[in-house]
């Protein structure tokens, strides 16, 4: 295991493409956990002084995390992650897309795949 656990970011602009991957000092049980429990989701993710608050999840293919992004001054802007394939404890693919409180798609903002 990588004794810095250093975040990698892999920039390909021509491509529109941002790759970013960490190493975490846990087992994987846990750490896989972490991205596909809510309650696990809502405790990191987000830029503070920012926070998720889910208002639903179900994590299997055809399912979908819908999520706000809940500001210092209690704003929300909603969020909600496809998700596409999943490899239990290996991997999954989903897209990341700007929504309202309802799931409905932002028409005029983009959606990214990861």
């Amino acid at each position: 295991m990588n004794a810095t656990l250093n975040t990698q970011v892999a920039k390909d602009l021509k491509e529109k493409s941002i790759v970013v991957s960490r190493e975490f000092n846990a087992p994987v049980k846990d750490a896989w956990r972490a991205y596909t429990e809510s309650k696990l989701l809502d405790q990191w993710w987000g830029p503070a002084p920012w926070r998720a608050e889910t208002k639903s999840m179900n994590f299997k293919v055809g399912g979908f995390w819908l999520y706000a992004m809940v500001g210092p001054e209690n704003q929300k802007h909603w969020g909600r992650m496809n998700y596409v394939a999943i490899n239990p404890l290996k991997s999954f693919e989903m897209e990341d897309l700007f929504c309202d409180e309802n799931g409905k798609l932002s028409a005029d903002l983009p959606v990214s795949k990861g």
